[in-house]
């Protein structure tokens, strides 16, 4: 356990990012040079997994790359009942919309639906040819 804990500090958490296979080396040399019991590679990796993954990414890839990992808001407010909190999303459909006449394509139609946190409920659903923006379905109201 001390030659691990020493050697994740000092070989495993630095900017050259060792695999597993190859920290496992290591750990295995030098227990072998110190005539210990060479801990098996899945202890070994139960060991890395239990570290704190901001910790281990600030550590092998750097502070901006640990400030990525991080949300922005943090916990959003819990919801305590329907229609507390409704969420709208847009995605373009995969599909492709033809002329009646030319069948010629118009385009893809995008879908937008509003959701209720609480209960999970579709709300409320529209697809159109217009990109999705605050004024046209405030306008729709």
């Amino acid at each position: 356990e001390r030659v691990i804990h020493e050697l994740l500090q000092k070989r495993f958490l630095t900017k050259q990012k060792r695999s597993l296979a190859a920290f496992h080396r290591e750990v295995t040399q030098v227990c072998k040079a110190q005539k210990l019991r060479v801990p098996a590679r899945n202890t070994v990796a139960l060991r890395i997994a239990s570290l704190d993954p901001r910790k281990v990414i600030r550590r092998r890839e750097g502070q901006d790359a640990a400030r990525d990992l991080q949300g922005v808001g943090g916990e959003p407010p819990a919801v305590t009942a329907p229609l507390e909190q409704v969420q709208i999303d847009h995605t373009v459909i995969d599909l492709i919309v033809v002329d009646d006449r030319d069948r010629q394509p118009i385009g893809r139609p995008y879908l937008t639906l509003a959701i209720d946190v609480f209960t999970r409920c579709v709300l409320g659903m529209v697809v159109t040819l217009e990109a999705p923006s605050a004024p046209i379905y405030c306008s729709q109201r």
